[in-house]
């Protein structure tokens, strides 16, 4: 009787699956479809920009990363594109090793249609994350990789559920579970990691694969289609919401101000108010905050260019003064005097 009883406790939640291997894996199924395209998208990436290791900035914006000031400029289709773009060689392993290893399983549990609904609709959700939460580029199938943890999640929650009715034990084993608690650990502790994209790709995996389960008949939950839509109503307006967002300006831009604020030296601030004045380029207040930054940095003299081009208009004077009283209250006796120098030289300026 202890040997029955725990053989029900290591059922396993899901049902193992053979997966296809070689040619019939990469064209035959889905989701070795998709890693064929990911790894040509990585080889012509790293072939243009000469590394395997880091593409450059440049060609990633080419193939299509999440870019903030490209998705204000209405190019929406970067909310779609960054699920097969990769930064480097580890990243692409890493997530070319979790399409694999989950991929298959998942697509013959889900079928082929709701499995790539749910692999690129949390991808998409989760660039949207991304793009509303940070303005830094990112790119990766992370987002729809969390998006399949989160469907594997949902199935095994409600498989085991339903063995649990039937044999009276509750499965120990919880894969999925554990795979969504060690990578939201490990987003957590290694910087750089883009949360937002994988919290949201989990969300929506999740949100999917209970939205199925409730319009197609199954064994393992009852079949309600007014559940399912408002399920998917709440994903598509939540969508909406973070595409208008993203693709505000005002908004975006003030997500590049308050990064220069955060931003670790002048170097990097000068950064994120260039990408700002891509968006707002006549904006003074920004070309304001661009000086102040120069004039912070090492060699204040980079700033003179862009000074002289304040001073050449009452608004953008009345900036370069707002600055200059600015560094006086701070204490910034250097910065105060340079600025000092030019206000002087404007202001004794006469028309002959």
């Amino acid at each position: 009787m202890q040997d029955q009883d725990r053989s029900h406790e290591d059922i396993p939640v899901l049902p193992p699956v053979f997966q296809p291997a070689g040619i019939n894996y990469w064209l035959g199924t889905i989701s070795g479809r998709l890693m064929a395209i990911n790894t040509a998208v990585f080889l012509v990436m790293s072939w243009q920009s000469g590394s395997l290791l880091l593409p450059g900035r440049e060609v990633l914006l080419e193939f299509g990363a999440k870019d903030p000031v490209g998705l204000v400029q209405g190019e929406f289709w970067r909310f779609l594109t960054p699920v097969f773009v990769h930064i480097g060689m580890i990243h692409f392993f890493f997530n070319s090793m979790g399409l694999y290893y989950i991929g298959y399983q998942l697509e013959r549990i889900l079928g082929t249609r709701w499995f790539l609904i749910v692999y690129l609709g949390s991808g998409i959700f989760g660039n949207i994350a991304s793009a509303v939460s940070s303005v830094a580029m990112s790119a990766g199938a992370s987002g729809a990789l969390f998006g399949l943890l989160g469907s594997g999640y949902v199935l095994e929650r409600i498989v085991g559920r339903r063995i649990e009715e039937v044999t009276g034990k509750r499965p120990r084993r919880r894969v999925y579970a554990g795979m969504v608690v060690i990578n939201i650990i490990f987003g957590l502790m290694i910087p750089g990691i883009d949360n937002a994209a994988h919290m949201g790709g989990l969300f929506t995996g999740a949100s999917l694969t209970w939205a199925m389960l409730h319009l197609r008949p199954n064994r393992l939950t009852y079949r309600s289609k007014p559940y399912a839509y408002m399920m998917i109503s709440i994903l598509l307006a939540l969508s909406l919401a973070g595409i208008k967002a993203a693709t505000d300006p005002g908004f975006v831009v003030s997500r590049f101000e308050k990064a220069a604020d955060r931003a670790h030296s002048a170097q990097e601030g000068v950064y994120y108010i260039e990408q700002a004045l891509l968006i707002m380029p006549r904006d003074r207040h920004l070309m304001a905050e661009k000086v102040k930054l120069l004039l912070m940095s090492s060699d204040p003299h980079d700033a003179i260019s862009e000074i002289r081009n304040l001073a050449a208009d009452p608004e953008g004077l009345e900036e370069l003064r707002r600055l200059q009283r600015d560094f006086q209250r701070d204490g910034l006796v250097r910065q105060s005097k340079f600025l000092e120098f030019f206000l002087q030289e404007d202001s004794s300026a006469k028309p002959i």
